[in-house]
């Protein structure tokens, strides 16, 4: 049992004293206010009121100077814990925001292809934490599925930038580059690969240009038409590098390329 002198002790006596005269004053304003009888029925409401409001005022003015010192050291202890709460879970809280900023930004869905710090792959499955994608590689180039799943904390969604490549639904642009020399005539390579890649992927065209006439009228912007496309690049002295960009199924890209390709070496020297 604490002594009567004990800092304890007088500042509860101290806090009981103050509540005690509070009252007494608030019992004599109250009085004094209902013997005034000048005032109008409103103007004695609001009075009431705001004898109120000052006496709980005066109050927990009082506290807070009688137990200062007390409230210093719980508002530091409480700091601490949540110092340390926030550290212990800093993982959870990061990736419950990546799962809320997915869902509020609509960035992805289950089915979506896309990349996120270099990881590529469908998304099969997510939750509050992780999300599962189904891997493609190995490397940036590969469009194959190694079978594999992988999973990514939700904390990239908020720190690193998100690819979809399915953002034109079944449909994406696939892009890979070709190098010839150029001594080989790149001109007339270049024709002859672009004429495969309209070729093979003609079919695509259609639909895809249907999905993006849809995307420009929806969202007020102008995006690219959808023909294959072969750009050129100088990476070195004597080499071009043919950049082939063209329409297809997100699910037949590496399908695509490899026939592309495969003409491409066929004809490759033809008359």
């Amino acid at each position: 049992m604490p002594a009567l002198d004990s800092p304890v002790v007088i500042r509860l006596v101290s806090t009981g004293s103050l509540v005690v005269a509070l009252l007494v004053l608030r019992y004599v304003l109250r009085r004094q206010i209902v013997r005034v009888e000048d005032l109008r029925e409103k103007e004695r409401r609001q009075w009431l009121v705001r004898i109120r409001t000052g006496i709980l005022l005066a109050f927990f003015a009082g506290a807070v100077l009688i137990w200062a010192e007390q409230l210093r050291t719980f508002s530091l202890t409480l700091m601490a814990f949540a110092v340390a709460t926030v550290i212990a879970l800093k993982d959870f809280i990061a990736g419950l925001t990546g799962a809320v900023l997915r869902l509020t930004s609509r960035s992805f869905a289950v089915g979506d292809r896309i990349e996120v710090k270099g990881t590529r792959g469908y998304v099969i499955d997510h939750s509050l934490l992780t999300t599962t994608l189904l891997e493609i590689g190995p490397g940036q180039a590969s469009q194959i599925q190694t079978g594999r799943s992988v999973s990514i904390p939700n904390s990239w969604l908020v720190t690193e930038s998100v690819t979809n490549e399915t953002f034109l639904d079944e449909h994406v642009f696939h892009v890979f580059t070709v190098p010839v020399k150029l001594e080989d005539g790149w001109q007339a390579e270049r024709d002859r690969l672009l004429a495969i890649a309209d070729d093979v992927t003609r079919p695509y065209a259609e639909a895809m240009g249907r999905r993006i006439e849809g995307l420009a009228r929806d969202h007020g912007i102008t995006l690219p038409d959808v023909q294959a496309r072969v750009a050129i690049r100088l990476p070195e002295p004597g080499r071009v590098d043919l950049t082939v960009r063209v329409p297809a199924p997100a699910d037949q890209r590496g399908v695509i390329e490899q026939e592309i390709l495969g003409r491409f070496l066929v004809t490759q020297g033809a008359p």
